[in-house]
């Protein structure tokens, strides 16, 4: 009984000692990464009032700087980890030089929250950050994800040319005004392939990459990889040729990857739907009248998952009916 009180408490004790121990570490890494953002922006702001990139812009200028036109410096995040101190000649994002590129500490990473400093602009800015940030890619992530309460957010806040660094931050700003033009990543947000995902909550049209296309997460879609009928169907225009109360046997095919997947429905283009739970046999047939001598309508499949998100509207999930009299 001895020997098993001591293997507990020295089990208790390890457990203690470790937590104290990540705490510990998380807390150096804020300071670590204000004080390694601190820094990167005092040089910024040194070359700045010195003047100490005028000639490396003057040549990309091809000319003398104009002073209507002034060089913009700033501390820009191209990722969630990765930031450049960089000037842009004449303000000109196609005429930036960069100045170097850094890193944030492990398990630092920036969330949506602003985008990094400009040196001169006098409005307020604030990036956010997360110590112990998972993204359940590697081990170290799965282990931090089982351990939520280890994450910290942080804050660093530029005000009158300062950085100061706030525990909380009520973040009063449109979220696109905070901080210099970047791409999507460098916001925090994610290009959502619009083929294969649907892009949910911000949307971040400033982004320089994907404007239409950059949102806080991308949703999976589920996918359609073939919808098709029977009879006179051609399968490159995808039209079917049909006289007046004949019936249309539809079939759809869909990703193996459809797990998440509710139900399907199939809209035959004349008002009339069909949904179906069935989903390894997406299949429904109809019949179609038409009081003119030609009518044309557009029957099309699509597939709804548990949580709303629906499969791309694109032509191979549709199909054209001609009924002619």
């Amino acid at each position: 009984m001895d020997v098993l009180k001591i293997f507990f408490k020295s089990l208790l004790i390890s457990f203690f000692l470790s937590v104290v121990t990540l705490f510990g570490l998380r807390e150096y890494l804020i300071v670590k990464t204000t004080t390694q953002i601190g820094l990167a922006y005092r040089q910024l702001f040194h070359d700045y009032n010195t003047g100490a990139q005028e000639k490396a812009c003057a040549l990309e200028l091809g000319r003398e700087r104009d002073r209507s036109a002034e060089n913009v410096y700033q501390l820009r995040f191209i990722d969630r980890h990765n930031y450049r101190l960089e000037v842009l000649c004449g303000g000109l994002v196609s005429n930036a030089i960069l100045i170097k590129q850094e890193a944030l500490p492990p398990l630092v990473y920036k969330n949506a929250i602003g985008s990094g400093f400009i040196v001169a602009k006098q409005q307020k800015e604030v990036v956010g950050f997360r110590a112990f940030y998972h993204s359940a890619v590697n081990w170290q992530d799965q282990l931090l994800k089982q351990a939520p309460f280890l994450s910290k957010d942080f804050y660093l806040v530029k005000n009158d040319y300062k950085l100061v660094e706030k525990n909380n931050y009520q973040n009063q700003m449109p979220i696109n005004q905070t901080g210099p033009v970047t791409n999507c990543n460098g916001y925090g947000f994610s290009c959502c392939d619009p083929n294969l995902t649907l892009g949910q909550g911000q949307k971040m049209s400033q982004a320089l990459d994907c404007p239409e296309n950059c949102f806080a997460t991308c949703q999976p879609r589920p996918v359609i990889l073939a919808f098709n009928a029977n009879g006179n169907y051609d399968i490159y225009s995808k039209t079917i040729k049909i006289t007046n109360h004949d019936t249309v046997d539809f079939v759809a095919t869909v990703s193996k990857n459809h797990t998440l997947v509710s139900y399907a429905e199939i809209d035959f283009g004349d008002g009339q739907k069909q949904k179906i739970n069935h989903l390894n046999k997406i299949e429904a047939e109809h019949q179609y009248d038409c009081n003119q001598t030609q009518c044309g309508y557009i029957a099309k499949v699509k597939l709804v998952t548990n949580g709303g998100v629906s499969s791309l509207d694109s032509s191979i999930a549709q199909i054209k009916v001609i009924v002619r009299n």
